[in-house]
Protein backbone atom coordinates (compact mmCIF):
# COMPACT_ATOMS: atom_id res chain seq x y z
CA UNK A 1 0.00 0.00 0.00
CA UNK A 2 1.10 3.59 -0.35
CA UNK A 3 0.89 6.39 1.03
CA UNK A 4 -2.68 7.92 0.37
CA UNK A 5 -3.95 4.84 -0.85
CA UNK A 6 -7.18 3.95 1.13
CA UNK A 7 -8.29 0.01 2.05
CA UNK A 8 -11.60 -0.86 2.21
CA UNK A 9 -11.34 -1.33 5.79
CA UNK A 10 -9.86 2.01 6.09
CA UNK A 11 -13.00 3.03 4.03
CA UNK A 12 -15.19 1.31 6.70
CA UNK A 13 -13.25 2.61 9.40
CA UNK A 14 -14.15 6.43 8.62
CA UNK A 15 -17.43 5.88 7.70
CA UNK A 16 -18.20 4.63 10.65
CA UNK A 17 -16.00 8.40 12.50
CA UNK A 18 -18.20 10.06 10.17
CA UNK A 19 -21.64 8.24 11.81
CA UNK A 20 -20.57 9.75 14.92
CA UNK A 21 -19.55 13.11 13.74
CA UNK A 22 -23.33 13.16 12.63
CA UNK A 23 -24.39 11.92 16.19
CA UNK A 24 -21.99 14.50 18.24
CA UNK A 25 -24.08 17.16 16.39
CA UNK A 26 -27.50 15.61 17.91
CA UNK A 27 -26.30 15.47 20.80
CA UNK A 28 -23.73 18.48 22.07
CA UNK A 29 -25.04 21.52 22.62
CA UNK A 30 -23.35 24.84 20.89
CA UNK A 31 -23.92 28.13 22.78
CA UNK A 32 -26.43 30.22 20.69
CA UNK A 33 -24.85 32.71 19.01
CA UNK A 34 -22.53 29.34 17.26
CA UNK A 35 -26.08 27.58 16.13
CA UNK A 36 -26.73 30.95 14.49
CA UNK A 37 -23.55 31.77 12.44
CA UNK A 38 -24.30 29.87 9.48
CA UNK A 39 -27.41 27.99 8.07
CA UNK A 40 -24.92 24.63 7.67
CA UNK A 41 -23.35 22.59 10.24
CA UNK A 42 -19.67 23.17 9.39
CA UNK A 43 -16.95 19.80 9.62
CA UNK A 44 -13.65 20.45 9.26
CA UNK A 45 -11.12 17.81 8.55
CA UNK A 46 -7.19 17.47 8.77
CA UNK A 47 -6.52 14.68 6.96
CA UNK A 48 -5.74 13.05 3.29
CA UNK A 49 -8.20 13.90 0.50
CA UNK A 50 -9.50 10.22 0.82
CA UNK A 51 -10.51 10.92 4.61
CA UNK A 52 -11.99 13.98 3.96
CA UNK A 53 -14.13 12.64 0.95
CA UNK A 54 -15.00 9.34 2.79
CA UNK A 55 -16.54 11.33 5.58
CA UNK A 56 -17.81 14.03 2.90
CA UNK A 57 -19.78 11.48 0.74
CA UNK A 58 -20.99 9.87 3.75
CA UNK A 59 -22.85 12.48 5.26
CA UNK A 60 -23.53 14.80 2.39
CA UNK A 61 -27.39 13.52 2.38
CA UNK A 62 -27.88 14.21 6.21
CA UNK A 63 -29.49 16.44 8.59
CA UNK A 64 -29.65 17.75 11.38
CA UNK A 65 -32.17 19.97 13.08
CA UNK A 66 -32.84 20.55 9.15
CA UNK A 67 -29.69 22.08 8.58
CA UNK A 68 -27.34 20.33 6.33
CA UNK A 69 -23.75 19.52 7.25
CA UNK A 70 -20.55 21.07 5.46
CA UNK A 71 -17.22 18.86 5.20
CA UNK A 72 -14.52 20.38 4.05
CA UNK A 73 -10.54 20.27 4.34
CA UNK A 74 -8.89 22.37 6.91
CA UNK A 75 -5.93 24.61 5.56
CA UNK A 76 -3.37 25.56 8.41
CA UNK A 77 -4.12 29.55 9.48
CA UNK A 78 -7.37 29.33 8.18
CA UNK A 79 -10.31 30.73 10.15
CA UNK A 80 -10.97 27.32 12.14
CA UNK A 81 -13.96 28.91 14.65
CA UNK A 82 -16.09 29.11 11.93
CA UNK A 83 -16.46 25.13 12.59
CA UNK A 84 -18.30 23.02 14.78
CA UNK A 85 -16.60 20.45 14.94
CA UNK A 86 -12.88 19.75 14.05
CA UNK A 87 -11.54 16.14 13.09
CA UNK A 88 -7.85 15.75 12.76
CA UNK A 89 -6.65 12.24 11.55
CA UNK A 90 -4.00 10.52 13.52
CA UNK A 91 -0.94 11.20 11.02
CA UNK A 92 -1.83 14.83 10.87
CA UNK A 93 -1.04 15.55 15.03
CA UNK A 94 2.00 17.23 14.16
CA UNK A 95 1.01 19.78 11.96
CA UNK A 96 -2.54 20.03 14.27
CA UNK A 97 -1.29 20.12 18.16
CA UNK A 98 -0.38 24.08 17.50
CA UNK A 99 -4.06 24.94 15.87
CA UNK A 100 -5.90 22.36 18.15
CA UNK A 101 -4.35 24.87 21.37
CA UNK A 102 -5.82 27.95 19.65
CA UNK A 103 -8.97 26.43 19.84
CA UNK A 104 -8.97 25.71 23.26
CA UNK A 105 -11.54 28.60 24.14
CA UNK A 106 -13.38 28.52 21.01
CA UNK A 107 -17.39 26.69 20.83
CA UNK A 108 -15.18 24.11 18.64
CA UNK A 109 -15.77 20.18 19.13
CA UNK A 110 -12.48 18.98 18.67
CA UNK A 111 -12.13 15.28 17.89
CA UNK A 112 -9.26 12.82 17.29
CA UNK A 113 -8.15 9.63 16.57
CA UNK A 114 -4.62 9.43 18.25
CA UNK A 115 -4.16 7.67 22.20
CA UNK A 116 -5.30 9.80 24.83
CA UNK A 117 -6.48 12.67 22.21
CA UNK A 118 -9.25 13.44 24.77
CA UNK A 119 -7.12 13.86 27.91
CA UNK A 120 -4.10 15.92 26.33
CA UNK A 121 -5.14 17.34 22.95
CA UNK A 122 -9.30 17.49 22.13
CA UNK A 123 -12.70 16.92 23.39
CA UNK A 124 -13.66 13.77 22.15
CA UNK A 125 -11.10 10.81 20.92
CA UNK A 126 -11.63 7.95 19.14
CA UNK A 127 -10.09 4.54 20.32
CA UNK A 128 -9.85 1.03 19.47
CA UNK A 129 -10.25 -1.75 22.16
CA UNK A 130 -10.25 -4.95 20.79
CA UNK A 131 -11.05 -3.77 17.81
CA UNK A 132 -14.26 -2.18 18.96
CA UNK A 133 -14.55 1.71 17.96
CA UNK A 134 -14.80 3.63 21.79
CA UNK A 135 -15.06 7.26 22.89
CA UNK A 136 -12.96 8.77 25.77
CA UNK A 137 -14.35 12.27 26.33
CA UNK A 138 -13.08 15.06 28.18
CA UNK A 139 -16.01 16.99 29.85
CA UNK A 140 -13.72 19.88 31.24
CA UNK A 141 -12.65 20.81 27.97
CA UNK A 142 -15.82 20.52 26.71
CA UNK A 143 -17.04 22.97 29.21
CA UNK A 144 -14.24 25.27 28.92
CA UNK A 145 -15.36 25.43 25.22
CA UNK A 146 -19.21 26.21 25.80
CA UNK A 147 -20.22 22.80 24.35
CA UNK A 148 -22.52 21.16 26.29
CA UNK A 149 -22.23 16.70 25.89
CA UNK A 150 -25.54 15.35 26.58
CA UNK A 151 -25.90 12.49 29.14
CA UNK A 152 -26.84 9.99 26.01
CA UNK A 153 -23.49 11.05 24.30
CA UNK A 154 -21.61 10.80 27.28
CA UNK A 155 -22.78 7.57 28.67
CA UNK A 156 -21.49 6.12 25.43
CA UNK A 157 -17.89 6.89 26.21
CA UNK A 158 -15.22 6.94 28.74
CA UNK A 159 -15.28 10.46 30.52
CA UNK A 160 -11.35 11.03 30.85
CA UNK A 161 -9.87 13.72 32.83
CA UNK A 162 -7.49 16.86 31.54
CA UNK A 163 -3.66 16.05 30.84
CA UNK A 164 -2.49 19.14 29.61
Amino acid sequence: MTVGETTHATVLEYEAKAGFLYNFLKFVTWPDEKDLGTDDWQIGVIADENVVNTIRETLVQKRVAGRHIAVSAIEACENMEKYHVMFVAGNYMDVSTSLIAELKNFPVLVVGEVPEFAGVHGIIGFVKREDILRLEINPLRARTAGLIISHKLASLGELVDDKS
